[in-house]
């Protein structure tokens, strides 16, 4: 496994991100705006970055049919900085896809800061990607 290299990028150009705020006037309806402050991890992206890079497990499968490429996962970043709603965007295989889900689902996760909004938090859409890549 030491010749698998898992690359792990956020790109923040790229990375969606919408919050979700309620209508006071309709209890059922939200609509969906730009945050005035985006969600972040708790000690910064380096730290994600590191625990991606060692806990991002390449499956056996995958690297066996030689599947490289991306898995961007979609998920909603709550009030208290947790995870709902994780859903694949961009499948790569159903190895790499619940590899991806396991690794953010894990509470041992570097925490995220929710998205803020007039001073507020608010739950947020966010997108990420991740890069299954054996080493040449």
């Amino acid at each position: 496994m030491k010749k698998i290299l898992l690359l792990f990028i956020i790109v923040m150009t790229t990375i969606t991100v919408k919050a979700q705020v309620t209508d006071t006037t309709k209890a059922d309806t939200q609509k969906n705006t730009l945050v005035r402050v985006a969600p972040s991890v708790v000690g910064g992206l380096e730290k994600y970055y590191k625990y991606v890079e060692k806990n991002l497990k390449y499956p056996k499968a995958a690297i066996k049919n030689k599947i490289e490429g991306q898995v961007v996962l979609t998920f909603i970043i709550e009030r208290d900085g947790s995870f709902t709603n994780i859903n694949v965007a961009k499948s790569l295989s159903p190895e790499t896809d619940s590899a991806a889900i396991r690794l953010i689902s894990d509470p041992k996760a570097p925490k995220w800061t929710p998205g803020i909004q007039n001073g507020k938090p608010v739950r947020v859409q966010y997108s990420l990607p991740f890069f299954f890549k054996k080493n040449r």
